[in-house]
């Protein structure tokens, strides 16, 4: 530019005055000007109606943290000026006005260039309001949703998985190929997990539908194609394991349009990208699709929201009660006041993906909130909302809780959701009784078994002891196992009581079932010990352990006469389970069902001793075959028929309402309507 001076100066800042001067000299309108920060920006540039504002991008100018020892908690998107003149251009009242280049100070277009340039400008306005994309893994286990979340993110979260499977949801940060931002969230794929990945597609504006190569689509794809379909959340497909030999990847597509899912290769609007960790250039086209895909999607963030978000899990740390949660809506800043559902707090301290302190949080960001009050547990799934103050959070809180409280009362219902997720966390935390050792977390401290315990009497029925209930004559007898669970997440509750209560065992006589009397975070206490031992109860201990005050289990074993059950994978402990309940089966011989026979009189015989005579009331019954003898449902026999005699002709079989003889190999303890099932070896 030519100062008043006739001098050039490109690098010079104008004055409203300046720019008056030079339009009336070149004869053009002055409303066509926009002036020039000395890099060649137009952003950030001082207010000439507010000379007090230092910066007039700042989204959220209360965002401050007076204790902060960082600059002010502004957005990372928004350029800070470098200039305070006073006398400076309104943008906001001139928003044709064109940016120039850095050796010139104005430049100037007209007709459809100043309009395409304005929509220009404008466009880069609000991609500064946007959001960052979250982006949510889902698929079959072991089909490789972890290793490229590990690759994109550049984590290691597969190798500290126990049992190399994920268990658990976690979120993370990472660039895309123009360094815009995106959120991950990687999910479990077990069928186990289902909520948890639910809970993961609702918060997604994108879903990355992870197939791999060599085994095509499996149960829990198809699972996770119908929660896509429900939840209407845009997909893009990423066949993993591509480096293997001889897959076939045009299978996939097609067999992907059994199930609706039409791809751009079949006409149709969804990417498809191949992928191998193996290959850098793979992942980048995914990275590429994900970009592409977010140009579509509304991420736009409104100023002076409240901040918002969704509860992804919660524990007890040292610190306290801990929520892992996702942004959503707003800035969310230290001692901002909070509750979720029936939970409240303060956020005392904040933390980012990477378990580092942060003064302040946007949309979009995976964070870490402690600060909750001591006897409110968030619960995963939850939304949370800061308020104005404490007192508005507690009342909200409470109010919450007491409808939880009156549902519970008016209509109770085990299987209810909403009961699932408060009912007993609300009760236990109001026990008085329950006082010995807190958190149930890493020191034993707190509420004895944690706070948000869950006592989980199904339909309001005392199961102390297991036990059995009464049936007809040829109905099974239910026996029930009661457990009593502590684990290390509360997302991880729901997932386990689900897995432990579907398990069902039965033979000829008992059905096996299970009973959940307690579930809760933290290590197990001395007094959870004694608590589950009151119920005859099993203790689950999932990735927690005995608390520090507890030394020796084995002595603890033989002196409580306790049972506890360890694991930190989830198909390890149900293997674990289902023993347990193999255990209370009834006795019987080896080899296949084929028959079953009513003692009607027994007969004393010289020369064979005592034989039953019998009639056959099912099957067939065949000689030396393996048996058992019930009375009133308990097994008093197993072992072998060694004659079987119709008058007095020996017979191979007998078959149903046929009358027999039989003699037992070594038994004649028999009475009159015993039952003897017999049983076939293969």
């Amino acid at each position: 530019m030519i100062n008043e001076k006739k001098e050039f100066c490109f690098n010079s800042e104008l004055t409203l005055d300046q720019i008056k001067k030079a339009c009336d000299y070149f004869q053009i309108q002055q409303n066509l000007i926009l002036p020039i920060m000395p890099n060649g920006k137009t952003d950030g540039y001082p207010n000439s109606e507010n000379p007090n504002c230092e910066n007039p991008n700042c989204e959220n100018p209360n965002c401050e943290n007076p204790n902060s020892e960082s600059p002010n908690c502004e957005n990372p998107n928004s350029e800070s000026p470098n200039s305070e003149s006073p006398n400076r251009f309104d943008k906001k009242n001139d928003s044709n006005v064109i940016p120039c280049s850095n050796n010139l100070s104005l430049k100037i277009k007209s007709g459809k260039d100043i309009d395409n340039e304005s929509i220009k400008n404008k466009n880069i306005e609000e991609r500064e309001k946007k959001r960052n994309i979250v982006v949510t893994f889902i698929g079959h286990i072991n089909h490789g949703k972890t290793s490229l979340f590990d690759y994109i993110c550049k984590t290691n979260e597969r190798n500290k998985e126990h049992g190399l499977i994920t268990q658990n949801i976690r979120a993370f940060k990472a660039n895309l190929n123009d360094n815009s931002v995106c959120t991950f969230i990687d999910t479990p794929g077990h069928e186990a997990f289902i909520p948890i990945r639910q809970r993961g597609i609702k918060i997604s504006d994108l879903s990355i539908l992870v197939i791999s190569a060599d085994a095509g689509i499996q149960e829990q794809t198809v699972e996770c194609i119908k929660m896509i379909k429900e939840l209407n959340i845009k997909i893009i497909i990423a066949i993993t394991k591509t480096d293997i030999p001889n897959v076939d990847v045009d299978r996939i597509i097609n067999d992907l349009l059994y199930y609706d899912i039409s791809t751009e290769i079949n006409g149709g609007e969804i990417q498809v990208v191949e992928c191998s960790i193996y290959k850098e250039d793979s992942i980048n086209k995914l990275l590429d699709a994900i970009y592409l895909e977010s140009e579509f999607l509304d991420l736009s963030i409104k100023d002076n929201e409240k901040a918002e978000g969704v509860v992804l899990d919660s524990y007890v740390g040292k610190n306290g009660i801990v929520s892992i949660n996702l942004l959503q809506k707003g800035i969310l800043k230290i001692n901002d006041n909070f509750y979720t559902g029936s939970s409240y707090g303060k956020i005392k301290i904040l933390k980012n993906y990477m378990n580092k302190n942060i003064k302040c949080a946007y949309p979009s960001d995976p964070i870490i909130i402690i600060g909750y009050n001591k006897n409110s547990f968030p619960i995963a799934g939850d939304k949370f909302h800061v308020v104005e103050s404490e007192t508005i959070a507690k009342e909200i809180s409470e109010y919450n809780k007491d409808i939880i409280l009156s549902s519970q009362i008016n209509h109770f219902n085990y299987s209810a959701s909403i009961l699932n997720k408060y009912k007993d966390i609300i009760i236990n935390s109001e026990s008085p009784n329950r006082s010995e050792n807190g958190k149930g977390g890493e020191n034993g401290e707190g509420d004895e078994n944690g706070e948000g315990g869950e006592n989980c009497e199904e339909n309001g029925e005392s199961v102390k002891n297991y036990g059995s209930v009464e049936c007809g004559e040829n109905e099974l007898k239910d026996v029930y196992i009661n457990y009593f669970i502590k684990c290390d997440k509360q997302g991880t509750i729901d997932i386990l009581k689900n897995s432990i209560l579907k398990l069902s065992k039965e033979d000829t006589i008992y059905r096996i079932r299970n009973k959940i009397i307690y579930a809760n975070i933290g290590d197990i206490s001395l007094s959870d010990i004694n608590y589950a031992i009151s119920f005859n109860a099993i203790i689950v201990g999932f990735n927690v352990k005995l608390a520090k005050n507890i030394k020796n289990i084995k002595n603890l074993k033989n002196n409580l006469n306790s049972q506890f059950i360890f694991s930190n994978v989830l198909y390890e402990l149900i293997e674990q389970i289902e023993n347990e309940m193999d255990k209370r089966l009834s006795k019987k011989p080896t080899g296949k069902y084929i028959g079953k026979a009513k003692i009607l009189k027994i007969f004393n015989i010289s020369k064979l001793g005592k034989i039953s005579g019998c009639s056959v009331i099912e099957g067939t019954i065949k000689n030396n075959s393996n048996v058992r003898i019930l009375r009133d449902s308990n097994v008093i026999y197993v072992g072998k028929i060694i004659s079987l005699k119709v008058l007095k002709d020996e017979r191979t079989c007998v078959n149903k309402n046929e009358e027999c003889g039989m003699a037992f190999d070594n038994f004649i303890d028999f009475n009159l309507d015993d039952i003897i099932e017999a049983y076939e070896e293969d």
